[in-house]
């Protein structure tokens, strides 16, 4: 599951992604809406991936927005803007609903 965190990397997404993928834009991301995007990934047994294209996001602040429910790994994409996170193998802490 792609989550976009800001409006650009998702128009992109829909515009060029493929139609089946599972894609989400959460914006602002805080520890409402990491609880939203969990259900979803929980529901249809997916990890999260995170598409960024600003300087802001890093794992620190994006394991906060995630309550430390979540642990990710940021991919080398060799670019100072463009980041992609993506949920380590097998680290839920339990489940979504523990992020309130």
């Amino acid at each position: 599951m792609i989550d976009h965190l800001n409006y650009g990397t998702y128009y992109i997404s829909a515009l060029y992604g493929h139609k089946e993928q599972l894609v989400l834009y959460t914006e602002p991301l805080n520890s409402k809406t990491a609880t939203e995007v969990m259900n979803v990934a929980d529901k249809t047994d997916r990890k999260v991936l995170c598409v960024v294209n600003t300087s802001f996001w890093n794992l620190e602040k994006l394991s906060e927005s995630f309550s430390q429910k979540l642990e990710f790994e940021e991919i080398n994409l060799s670019t100072k803007i463009w980041k992609v996170f993506v949920e380590k193998e097998n680290n839920r802490v339990n489940s979504a609903s523990n992020l309130n």
